[in-house]
């Protein structure tokens, strides 16, 4: 990064407007001049006759570890680029013989801070601005730089001890310390970037770090984006079946937490997956983790008197899954939920009696009115906890309506029936439609529950909860990517997902029994909601800055700005892909039909 180049922040940087075409042209020409490609590639005379001051921060790696990243100015484009190659040849090359993966960042805009002093929040948004220091220290860094090596921190303030860590690794300077002093005022420059991205297969232009996606997105994207989800999934399962629950991608931390429940839930989704695609590692992976669950598995209540009246010779033929001591209403129904999966897709009834028993525990402490007697329970002693989770009566309909479609044994459909009712009648009886919550589990639950027990509340519940989310959805942003989230401010990318996915379970129950018109109206909303979501998938481009690049491919993040990945977080995107995929693939299968039938 240290250069001797005549051109800096401090000259005016005019916009070089670029079209498609010559976005891709200085990606290729770029490509060549690192030795990638062997093809020559010339210049039209617009980006050859270009003799504007130009700056360029050139990002490279190859998928395994942190891009470098160097910087090219001169007068003109050409000249820009040349430069930074240079810089790459002298300082890096040798640790990056085929870098397989390059992003060119273009300075189109820049605000000069005279006079800054450091301990002061910066002015414009670290994720989409660059940082640059003045012309005698020979340093900027790019907004995913800022963000990745937290060098900003969610202040706006500049961290002093973390940017100078980082520096040294990028610079080899025994002054920089001396001429960071946070106690001094700073010439500082915040720029702005046309950002182009390759992986030697395709050019994308970049938006903060990540490509963005339009709502008419693809069938072939929808499960490529799955895939890749499931290929996380699949290496976060460790040999005894336990996930890397949550990974913080940052400081390649592995957090020391785990989830039970969420466990369940993310198997339901691998098998999801394979039924898509049928990836062997996928499914092997999936069956140590069911392994792990069922070890998790324990009879309840040594006590003599079980819930409902049963009594102790009953104990041996209820199970339930228990996690640090306690069980939980939504762990049984999550754990069916995973179980029945696998029975439907793998065409395999070994699980068959631990499904069963693990209903009958469900129904043992469930009330005459529908409700249950409590929500978790400590264990051994049988201890009832004040908790309360909303979503565990959805994920119980769900589960039992699931169970009978496998069994035809209407014991769970009895007992999934009296739970909706008290939810509906009861518990949300005196709510306006506006108050209803956005509960995914309970819009799963009614769609799979109307089809064998038809009632008009159902269908009318799930069309309420169905207006009031996509009503919430923001569709107009100052930010193009956060387009398609729901609710002010914006709800996070797994919030997102779960409004989706439920909005796609209600979409199937409106669109078979409904009101068409609502159909149509969530199914847009929820294309332009799943396009939100795969913002936050880490791909190559999102992931290159990282220590480890390749272990979070697939994973989706918390939010734009947040890399914490957890498996629920991919859980729940994962199932709307893979609404929306399914949905989509009917979707053209009746075009076609109907075609035939015209064409006839």
């Amino acid at each position: 990064m240290l250069i001797k180049e005549k051109v800096w922040f401090d000259n005016k940087i005019n916009p070089l407007t670029l079209t498609k075409a010559e976005e891709e042209l200085l990606v290729k020409f770029t490509r060549s001049a690192l030795g990638i490609n062997k093809e020559t590639i010339t210049l039209n005379e617009s980006l050859l006759t270009d003799r504007e001051p130009r700056i360029i921060l050139l990002s490279f790696g190859d998928n395994k570890t942190s891009a470098k990243v160097v910087i090219g100015e001169g007068i003109g484009i050409t000249e820009a680029i040349e430069n930074a190659i240079k810089a790459i040849q002298k300082s890096f090359l040798s640790q990056f013989k085929t870098p397989s993966l390059f992003k060119l960042d273009l300075v189109i805009e820049v605000k000069c801070l005279e006079y800054f002093n450091l301990k002061n929040p910066l002015p414009l948004p670290k994720t989409l601005y660059g940082l640059a220091f003045d012309k005698d220290k020979k340093i900027a860094l790019t907004a995913e730089e800022l963000v990745t090596h937290n060098l900003v921190n969610r202040k706006g303030i500049i961290s002093k001890k973390n940017l100078v860590k980082y520096l040294k690794k990028r610079i080899v300077s025994t002054s920089l310390t001396e001429k960071l002093q946070i106690n001094e005022s700073q010439t500082l420059y915040q720029f702005k970037t046309t950002s182009l991205f390759s992986d030697g297969k395709s050019i994308v232009t970049l938006y903060r770090g990540h490509r963005i996606f339009e709502e008419n997105i693809s069938q072939e994207s929808l499960k490529e984006a799955a895939i890749l989800a499931g290929q996380y999934l699949t290496n976060s399962v460790d040999s005894y079946g336990k996930f890397i629950y949550s990974y913080l991608p940052k400081t390649d931390a592995i957090v020391n937490e785990y989830n039970i429940l969420r466990h369940a839930g993310t198997i339901y989704s691998m098998l999801e997956i394979y039924e898509v695609q049928q990836d062997f590692l996928l499914l092997e992976a999936a069956k140590r983790a069911i392994n792990y669950l069922i070890n998790a598995f324990m009879h309840p209540y040594p006590n003599d008197i079980l819930p409902g009246g049963n009594s102790n010779d009953d104990r041996t033929s209820l199970t339930c899954l228990v996690e640090s001591g306690y069980l939980k209403l939504g762990g049984n129904a999550l754990a069916i939920l995973a179980l029945v999966k696998y029975t439907q897709v793998c065409q395999d009834s070994k699980y068959l009696p631990i499904i069963k028993s693990l209903a009958r525990w469900i129904k043992a402490i469930q009330k005459p009115d529908g409700s249950f007697q409590f929500h978790k329970q400590s264990y051994p002693d049988g201890e009832v906890s004040s908790f309360n989770c909303r979503f565990y009566l959805g994920q119980v309909i769900f589960a039992l309506a699931r169970l009978y479609q496998l069994n035809r044994d209407r014991t769970w459909l009895d007992t999934a029936e009296a739970t909706a009712n008290y939810v509906i009648n009861v518990r949300d009886g005196k709510l306006s439609p506006s108050q209803l919550p956005p509960d995914h589990w309970l819009l799963y639950g009614l769609n799979e529950l109307y089809r064998c027990r038809p009632h008009k509340i159902y269908k009318e519940r799930s069309q309420q909860i169905a207006n009031t989310i996509i009503e919430n959805q923001n569709l107009t942003s100052i930010y193009p990517d956060k387009r398609g989230t729901f609710n002010t401010p914006p709800t996070s990318n797994t919030s997102t997902a779960t409004r989706s996915e439920g909005l796609l379970a209600a979409y199937q129950l409106i669109r078979d029994y409904g009101d068409r018109q609502l159909a149509r109206r969530i199914l847009k909303a929820c294309r332009i909601a799943v396009a939100f979501q795969l913002q936050s998938q880490f791909r190559a481009e999102s992931a290159m800055y990282l220590p480890h690049p390749q272990r979070v491919i697939g994973g989706f993040r918390r939010s734009l700005t947040n890399f914490e990945i957890r498996i629920d977080y991919v859980q729940h995107n994962i199932s709307s892909i893979l609404s929306l995929y399914n949905i989509e693939s009917s979707i053209e299968a009746e075009d076609l039909l109907d075609w035939l039938f015209l064409a006839s």
